[in-house]
């Protein structure tokens, strides 16, 4: 594997910044991508732009519509992103592989120009080799199978592996047999001086996705919650107003009214105790 580095004039003073190092060869990586129930599509979390789900290569392009150089560039944020898999980053997708709504997480083949970081690289060139299967105990059989079924559909169109989470170590297992990350004493050579383990892929985009993740759950919750509260009420509704007309019922049939409820809805005419008023004799005065 062959390292070239170039240099950014003026930033010496961010050693994340300074001499930042270019591999040639490959280089495996872990991410994850956005994408819908049928999983026809891979996209960043931040970004529109799609990955090739066709089993060809996706090659990086800068994305902010001003530039023609090539990426990714040293002075700019363009490049396919993923994350070492024993950084701090890469162990939480690693670790956390469970399915996640609206997303799916693998490992990706980088070549290319491929720049380094403590926690990760961007590269000119990547494609996924596999995808993590993870299932959930509360779905149910038709659920789960409908899931494996478009995940390996998307396996399929990428030429990519599955990797069954649900067994332990399966991770672990297949990147021994395919090796390609660059491990913590490769990256500490290739940046001296930088603290290998800090986040520093994207982190501004980061921090957003988890502002977004956050927002969402908030949302989420009082949706839940505001539901349960509709819920509660009217039931509580329908009870009352059922119990109160089966009460009601009761009492006309069996004369038993121990709540006093007949007491409040009008004098009974028929109840002997009750004082009878005569109707006023008119006078044919009164008629006139």
């Amino acid at each position: 594997m062959k390292f070239r580095s170039q240099g950014r004039s003026g930033r010496r003073a961010d050693p994340y910044e300074a001499e930042v190092p270019y591999l040639a060869g490959s280089i495996i990586g872990v991410r994850e991508w956005g994408t819908d129930s049928f999983m026809s599509f891979l996209r960043p979390l931040t970004r529109v732009e799609s990955w090739s789900v066709d089993g060809t290569p996706t090659k990086a392009s800068c994305g902010n519509g001003t530039s023609s150089h090539e990426a990714p560039d040293a002075d700019c944020e363009c490049g396919l992103y993923a994350y070492h898999p024993w950084s701090g980053m890469g162990q939480h997708l690693v670790e956390d592989s469970g399915h996640r709504d609206g997303a799916v997480v693998g490992l990706v083949e980088a070549w290319g120009r491929v720049e380094v970081h403590s926690e990760g690289f961007r590269a000119e060139y990547a494609k996924p080799v596999a995808f993590f299967l993870a299932t959930s105990d509360s779905w149910d059989d038709h659920f789960t199978q409908g899931y494996i079924r478009v995940l390996r559909k998307l396996a399929s169109g990428c030429g990519a592996e599955i990797i069954d989470t649900r067994r332990r170590g399966a991770i672990g297992a297949w990147l021994e047999n395919h090796p390609g990350q660059l491990d913590p004493d490769a990256v500490r050579r290739l940046l001296p001086g930088v603290q290998v383990g800090p986040v520093r892929i994207r982190p501004r985009h980061h921090a957003l996705d988890l502002i977004g993740t956050g927002i969402e759950r908030l949302i989420k919750g009082i949706g839940i919650l505001l539901y349960g509260i509709f819920m509660t009420v009217s039931i509580s509704v329908q009870l009352i107003w059922w119990g109160f007309l089966l009460y009601v019922i009761f009492a006309a049939v069996t004369g038993l009214d121990p709540l006093g409820i007949g007491s409040h809805l009008g004098p009974d005419i028929s109840d002997p105790t009750h004082p009878q008023q005569d109707s006023p004799t008119m006078t044919p005065g009164q008629l006139r």
